[in-house]
């Protein structure tokens, strides 16, 4: 069974209203009463809230969900997919932590335009470039939120008609406790405390495009094939950029 925690953010704060808020305590995607569930999973999750002397929650079910975003500016109605989402129907809101909308591939500015100097319509707002959404994320005291609901009959039964946004990575599974998020960010600075520098190799050519000519001119039998990669690699102009053992090779 999974671990989850969320954070704190109050019960009944958004009555009347459905919305997503942003929660950087959270690591998973949370659905509320106010969306559209699109499967179930069969899997559950353990949460803990944000304080350990508060209860846990057992046996809490992950599944997909759709919400609807209407764009009070183009008026285009836009579906969201939250997916390995926890559903706790007794929340009135949805939370979402923001690392999982970056991981999902869109861009989100968390800080208030009434915080920034000289402010931009890049700030405080998540956007979809593919689709071309832009929401610009309002305050619920200082929590950050946009409004959402759940999808009408029309929108469930018409979907190819809208465009569909995912908020989340779309993936069968997610896993907050994998190490490797952590390494990435440890290997982004060096012993300095500076962005380390990667080398930038150039790609290395093994056929041009007149040995591919001749390769795929007319069929050609394997042995054939496996000469010309032989002759590419024994050249002298060929240079693997990092020695190969001989296992290694091989494979």
């Amino acid at each position: 069974m999974l671990a989850a925690t969320i954070g704190g953010a109050s019960l009944g704060a958004y009555s009347g209203q459905g919305a997503t808020e942003l929660d950087s305590h959270a690591n998973m995607a949370v659905a509320g009463n106010d969306c559209t569930i699109i499967a179930t999973s069969g899997r559950h999750a353990t949460v803990t809230p944000f304080s350990s002397n508060l209860p846990k929650m057992e046996m809490v079910e992950i599944g997909d969900v759709a919400l609807a975003y209407d764009d009070p500016i183009s008026l285009q109605t836009y579906i969201l997919v939250m997916r390995n989402a926890l559903l706790i129907p007794t929340m009135d809101h949805n939370l979402i932590p923001p690392f999982l909308i970056r991981e999902a591939g869109l861009y989100v500015d968390e800080t208030p335009k009434s915080q920034v100097g000289l402010p931009t319509i890049d700030n405080h707002v998540l956007v979809d470039s593919e689709s071309g959404m832009q929401i610009h994320l309002a305050l619920n005291g200082i929590f950050s939120y946009f409004p959402t609901r759940s999808l009408t009959m029309e929108e469930v039964e018409d979907w190819e008609n809208f465009p569909v946004v995912f908020i989340t990575p779309d993936g069968d599974g997610w896993d907050p406790y994998t190490s490797h998020f952590a390494e990435n960010e440890a290997a982004m600075i060096d012993a300095n405390g500076l962005i380390f520098e990667h080398d930038t190799r150039l790609p290395r050519v093994l056929f041009t495009e007149a040995d591919l000519c001749k390769l795929y001119g007319e069929p050609v039998a394997w042995d054939e094939f496996n000469d010309a990669v032989d002759t590419v690699i024994t050249s002298q102009d060929f240079d693997p950029g990092c020695p190969l053992t001989d296992d290694e090779a091989i494979k």
